[in-house]
């Protein structure tokens, strides 16, 4: 069995899926994005990211050091569904921010996408 189609199983047995099981969605989503597409889409979530961590005051990179937020878009941008790996102020107040962008993606019904601060 296919590690994504047990991820499946498992949400479906739970009801919730993992971060682990989001991140690896958001890998296989990203990788699927090509040329200009993809060059739109990082560029978008980027500024997202940036827009968040000005709106939560962040000033240095280590302040943000190892957290990882997991998005799930839906066809239109919007974040519907976010998986936090650090559950602390600083993660929950950049999390909040960006359920409230939107990132232009290719249409389709749900991408997964990832943002992970290591320095």
């Amino acid at each position: 069995m296919s590690t994504l189609l047990l991820a499946a199983f498992l949400q479906a047995a739970t009801g919730e899926m993992t971060i682990a099981q989001a991140e690896e969605l958001a890998r296989r989503d990203e990788a699927t994005l090509q040329g200009d597409l993809s060059s739109r889409f990082f560029a978008d979530q980027g500024k997202a990211v940036g827009r968040s961590l000005v709106a939560c005051g962040v000033d240095s990179p280590r302040a943000v050091a190892g957290i990882m937020i997991v998005m799930r878009l839906n066809e239109h941008g919007h974040v519907t569904r976010t998986w936090l790996n650090k559950p602390s102020p600083l993660g929950q107040c950049i999390e909040t921010k960006l359920r409230s962008e939107v990132i232009q993606t290719d249409g389709r019904s749900e991408l997964y996408s990832f943002v992970n601060f290591n320095f």
